[in-house]
């Protein structure tokens, strides 16, 4: 199967264009038989493809949301491929650990980098009820007026490199998210 680590997984999307990324994570999901639906959008500002893989068979929804796209001239290691490589590395792990009565969507977005268009497209065009909560990275227009420490400096920057990544946070972070889905209740 070969290293589907999150910092191998990053790999796939960093220093690629939006067009490739957009091109990229589709053919990955193709290639390991793993079934995911396709959200395409287009409105004024942009346009894009979203895609969710459904693990677990329940009627509650946990979204867990990364985007595909980055900002241009940015490689967007960090700024988004290294949180699409935490759900790729997810996919084959979280099964077991879904609840009973649960499922998780993985959703990863497009044209976030214009607004979060990607995910406003979403969620205009799809039923939602079943949804009982999301995690997604949040930015803010004040955290950009703050000095952010190292690597997320780097963010929106040519400096957003796979060599700014640790890969020890990497797995902490997918640690964290399969706690998060075990407990579910």
């Amino acid at each position: 199967m070969g290293d589907d680590s999150p910092a191998a997984l990053t790999r796939l999307l960093c220093g690629r264009d939006n067009a490739a990324r957009e091109t990229a994570l589709p053919r990955y999901l193709q290639y390991r038989g793993i079934a995911f639906s396709r959200h395409r959008f287009t409105r004024p500002e942009g346009r894009g493809d979203t895609f969710a893989v459904e693990l677990g068979e329940g009627p509650r929804v946990l979204v867990l949301c990364a985007h595909h796209d980055a900002v241009p001239g940015s490689p967007g290691a960090n700024d988004n491929a290294a949180a699409v490589g935490i759900l790729l590395h997810l996919i084959p792990r979280l099964p077991a650990r879904i609840p009973r009565g649960w499922r998780v969507r993985l959703l990863f977005t497009a044209a976030e980098e214009l607004d979060y268009l990607g995910a406003r497209a979403y969620v205009e065009d799809t039923p939602l009820s079943d949804v009982a909560g999301v995690l997604s990275p949040v930015r803010s227009s004040v955290r950009s007026l703050i000095r952010r420490p190292p690597p997320f400096h780097t963010y929106h920057t040519s400096g957003d490199a796979l060599e700014t990544l640790e890969p020890a946070a990497l797995h902490r972070a997918a640690a964290a998210l399969t706690a998060v889905v075990a407990e579910l209740d």
